[in-house]
């Protein structure tokens, strides 16, 4: 199946990297972050992957890029555009409303637990997009190439993920509905162009 959406490494978008995407036809991005836990991060990014692409930072990021998806504005992708010619959608990724904490799960299995389920019920987007790491399916058990071996939560066992997840969307579960991403991309109700 042919990809329709795209999340750049380390969240680095900019406007070259949208305009590109948009004229190769992908139908959404979900590179927009922004969190008070940034700097923070970036640092914590310099430190596990020093020799990684991934310490170079998170693009063109601010505080006020929205909260819900949006179309971005041709001469900033950071805006929603009032009219344009884009096509594609910027879904952005959620943070919890009064602390602008990230809220994916790498950083909800490196906090302490009721902090993580404090912020599962504290979300409020109309559309939340769950970013999962695939070294948050492995456990320490597994032959895992050495490169990722400096991740956080790399040596945390499955099971306590498993747990950790199961909570965390059990509080997700009762305001939100799961759905994929092509469909809600593709939605009538947001009048994205096929």
């Amino acid at each position: 199946v042919r990809p329709i959406g795209f999340r750049s490494p380390g969240y680095s978008m900019n406007n070259v990297l949208m305009e590109r995407l948009d004229i190769h036809g992908f139908a959404f991005d979900s590179s927009a972050f922004w969190s008070l836990m940034l700097p923070l991060t970036g640092v914590t990014q310099k430190l596990f992957f020093r020799n990684s692409q991934l310490s170079n930072g998170y693009g063109e990021v601010t505080a006020k890029l929205p909260r819900t998806p949006y179309f971005p504005s041709q001469e900033e992708w950071t805006k929603t555009a009032d009219s344009s010619n884009r096509s594609i959608l910027e879904i952005p990724l959620p943070r919890t409303p009064k602390l602008s904490l990230p809220f994916y799960h790498s950083f909800n299995l490196w906090i302490p637990e009721s902090l993580a389920l404090a912020s599962a019920s504290s979300v409020d987007d109309d559309v939340l997009v769950y970013l999962f790491h695939l070294v948050e399916f492995a456990d320490p058990a597994d032959l895992l190439p050495k490169g990722v071996l400096n991740h956080p939560n790399v040596k945390t066992p499955y099971i306590t993920k498993h747990r950790r997840a199961t909570k965390i969307f059990e509080r997700l579960f009762e305001r939100y509905e799961i759905t994929s991403t092509r469909r809600m991309v593709h939605s009538p109700a947001l009048n994205v162009k096929s």
